[in-house]
């Protein structure tokens, strides 16, 4: 005995149809769990490289944001910025609040 979606019809199965149907659901079933079978035993595969995949990820991601920034500097019109080293580089630590924008040169403020 069937039904139909909004309840509204009942149907009933040919009594023939009944075993092949059983067969049907049986192979449903079958089919549903070596999916999952499978499934698992790719994302096991998958979790073994998890940290390899991480890091081709991060690549990718720093790869298509100096892209972006590139193609964006060449839409503003910008200029390759020079890097002016700081008047004593010994023993100094640069941070990078102590670099200063000015025009199209970048200097490391004392």
């Amino acid at each position: 005995l069937g039904q139909s979606s909004s309840g509204a019809t009942l149907f009933m199965e040919p009594s023939e149809a009944i075993p092949y149907n059983n067969a049907d659901t049986e192979l449903e079933d079958m089919e549903a769990t070596c999916e999952m079978k499978v499934l698992r035993k790719l994302s096991r595969r998958v979790a073994k490289c998890q940290q390899e995949l991480h890091q081709a990820t991060r690549a990718v991601v720093t790869l298509d944001l100096a892209t972006a920034r590139g193609k964006h500097a060449q839409w503003l019109g910008g200029v390759c910025p020079q890097l002016v080293p700081p008047a004593d580089p010994v023993d100094q630590e640069v941070t990078e609040s102590d670099w200063k924008v000015t025009e199209s040169r970048i200097v490391i403020e004392d």
